[in-house]
Order: structure tokens, then C-alpha cells, then sequence
């Protein structure tokens, strides 16, 4: 098994839905792949700065505004094309077949 196969065998588990509860989610820290997405609008402070200031522990942070979102218009928070999105979530550590879990 590969580095990466490992790595996404332990960030698999079943969601019981589409949201779950703080609870669940305390109790599968290590299952799942956390990432705050924590936006403010005007930037100040920066998301990223909010996220450095307190996060459910394991968390990573995705700029939505910024690497997740295309460079070629001047619309914001422009989705970034799938080949480009994977490239962006592995940086995070995201893989093919993790869970993740997404939260503001």
C-alpha cells in the first residue's frame, strides 16, 4: 500500500448525512479530513488569520478566495475547474476516496 492509499484508508468513514453534529464529529477526528473555509467578507481580518487564531483541532484551511478560486476573472469566488481543484486539495493533504468535512 502507497504513502497516499494509507493516508486515505484512515480518512474513510461513512457521513451519516450531509451535516453532521459537533458530537460525531468529535468522536471521528481521525477519520475524517477537516477543512475550515472560513471566508470574512472585506478580508479584515484575513480568513486565514481567523483560522490561525482558533480551529477544531486537525483542521486545515482552504482560501476559498484565493487558491480555490480561478484567476482568469474578476468575479470572486469563482470555482476552480476539477484537474485544478484536486491539485488544490491535495496540497491539503486531500486525496481521492478521503472524507472530508467542511466548516465555517
Amino acid at each position: 500500500m502507497t504513502d497516499n492509499e494509507q493516508q486515505n484508508a484512515q480518512h474513510t468513514v461513512e457521513l451519516p448525512g450531509p451535516v453532521v453534529a459537533a458530537g460525531w464529529l468529535s468522536a471521528h477526528l481521525d477519520d475524517v479530513v477537516v477543512v475550515d473555509v472560513t471566508t470574512v467578507p472585506g478580508g479584515t481580518p484575513t480568513g486565514r488569520e481567523v483560522y490561525e487564531s482558533g480551529h477544531i483541532p486537525g483542521a486545515v484551511h482552504a482560501d476559498l478566495a484565493g487558491a480555490f478560486s480561478r484567476t482568469d476573472t474578476d468575479l470572486p469566488f469563482m470555482a476552480l475547474d476539477s484537474a485544478d481543484f484536486a491539485v488544490q486539495a491535495g496540497t491539503l493533504g486531500i486525496g481521492d476516496g478521503d472524507t472530508v468535512v467542511v466548516y465555517d
